[in-house]
């Protein structure tokens, strides 16, 4: 079964541009040059060219076992764990300096909060201080008006007694 340098790259642990490296220089590319064919812009390695390519990130010693010299595949894995805790705590940074941020905005708004409650209550307060005055503003215009109605009746009943008296007057003369 045909496989992309990707897949390959995958199978035996090591990154797609480690293997381009290795089947580009000598004797292996001589060697694979039956073993591949291109569509479009992906290279297919056959079954053959994936032993070859195996093969060569791996040293057969005298007893024909193989032992893993694969130093870029050591180098790429640390390489790219470094990379990786490099992006993480970068990125972890950046977290955290959004998170002050927040918090700095946040206290902003709750110090805003506060104010503006404030001032509610100082509009509660003086609206109750005027409502209360106004009661008592009406209370007193009620009392003015009894007081006025009281007078006008205490005048008219002045002046009945009075037109009374002089019509009495002017009847027994």
């Amino acid at each position: 079964m045909d496989k992309t340098i990707s897949q390959i790259a995958m199978e035996i642990g090591v990154s797609k541009q480690a293997v381009w490296q290795k089947i580009k220089k000598e004797p292996l590319s001589t060697k694979l040059k039956d073993s591949t064919k291109k569509i479009g812009n992906t290279l297919y390695v056959n079954t053959d060219g994936i032993e070859l390519i195996k093969n060569s990130f791996f040293k057969i010693n005298a007893n024909n076992t193989s032992i893993d010299v694969n130093n870029h595949k050591e180098n790429a894995n640390k390489k790219s764990t470094d990379e990786i805790i490099d992006i993480l705590t970068m990125q972890l940074k950046i977290i955290n300096q959004q998170n002050e941020n927040l918090a700095k905005e946040l206290s902003k708004e709750r110090e805003h909060s506060r104010e503006l409650a404030d001032k509610l209550a100082e509009i509660a307060y003086t609206a109750q201080k005027l409502h209360g005055g106004d009661m008592v503003s009406r209370l007193s215009n009620n009392e003015i008006e009894i007081n006025s109605e009281e007078k006008t009746k205490k005048r008219s009943g002045m002046f009945n007694g009075i037109f009374n008296r002089i019509l009495k007057k002017g009847q027994n003369t």
